[in-house]
């Protein structure tokens, strides 16, 4: 209705609808990207990012589900939505183009993700050159409050030169049996 399209033309054929309130062309291929940059011009504008597993996703690494969609926002009132968690925070993480930066993303998808998925997402941000191995283990290491442990865990766990996510699942399931690292 913002867009000044009238009820009969938001139900016909020239519209699907993602979610209350939120619709795309009927062309349009509901994508990640597509819906992720739809909510986010109907969630509070100027201070919501997408985060965690969600960014993720958008850097390119495939862990965790892709729903719910996650952001991350400062605003004191949001709209409850299906299929979207928001977290609230005092100060939005950096960001790019209102995408958590890989980092940021990483820590708060331990919400999300166990400690076999930290430690993929985070072997292959290392591994696409989009963070330095000391980074990610300082990022892990330095988190506090819920799911703080399992980071920290992922920390000691991450490595460099995985080549693929199955190749750090393999070591993991090597490494937690208790066989030595190969």
């Amino acid at each position: 209705m913002s867009a000044g399209l009238g009820w009969g033309v938001l139900r016909g054929p020239g519209v699907q609808r993602v979610s209350r309130g939120l619709y795309l062309a009927a062309d349009a291929e509901p994508t990640s990207r597509t819906v992720l940059a739809a909510y986010l011009t109907v969630l509070p504008q100027g201070c919501t990012a997408v985060d965690g597993v969600s960014a993720l996703h958008l850097w390119g690494v495939e862990v965790g589900t892709e729903k719910p969609y996650r952001f991350v926002t400062t605003a004191k009132h949001y709209s409850v939505r299906e299929n979207v968690r928001i977290r609230r925070t005092v100060e939005l993480p950096p960001t790019t183009n209102l995408v958590a930066d890989p980092i940021p993303a990483l820590v708060a998808a331990r919400r999300d993700l166990g400690l076999v998925g930290l430690v993929v997402a985070g072997d292959w941000l290392i591994q696409s050159r989009q963070a330095e191995l000391a980074e990610v283990r300082d990022a892990l290491a330095a988190t506090i409050g819920r799911d703080s442990l399992v980071a920290r865990r992922a920390a000691e766990l991450v490595r460099k030169g995985s080549e693929s996510p199955r190749e750090s699942r393999l070591r993991l399931l090597l490494v937690l049996a208790g066989l030595p690292e190969p």
